[in-house]
């Protein structure tokens, strides 16, 4: 089942790479789509530009918020734990892992498709 594109209402083709619309705040991912909220689809553009490799929260937080207000580390979990039954709901292959400190806070983020 291929979902339809959001500006061209074509279906969309098969693909392996992730592409995050600004525009439409939406993923397209394997013939799906997923729509996300701003911040949402903010994260999923700093974690895709990351590829496979991990994300510092810090870099997420200066990227999607500029080094202004910064929200808690809570908030950038619960925004992460949306996403991820977004994807899931969407049946994206797409998996977003995440690593801890020994204070129980994570601490980056990476990408991972597939199995």
């Amino acid at each position: 089942m291929t979902d339809l594109c959001p500006c061209c209402a074509q279906p969309l083709p098969p693909s392996e790479k992730l592409v995050v619309s600004l525009d439409e705040n939406c993923i397209l991912f394997d013939g799906r789509q997923c729509a996300l909220t701003v911040t949402e689809t903010d994260l999923m553009f700093v974690l895709n530009k990351g590829g496979m490799e991990w994300v510092d929260s810090g870099q997420i937080f200066l990227s999607v918020y500029g080094g202004g207000d910064i929200p808690s580390g809570a908030c950038l979990r619960t925004h992460m734990t949306h996403i991820r039954h977004k994807l899931d709901a969407a049946g994206m292959d797409i998996t977003i892992e995440s690593t801890q400190r020994h204070s129980g806070e994570m601490n980056a983020y990476r990408l991972r498709y597939g199995n």
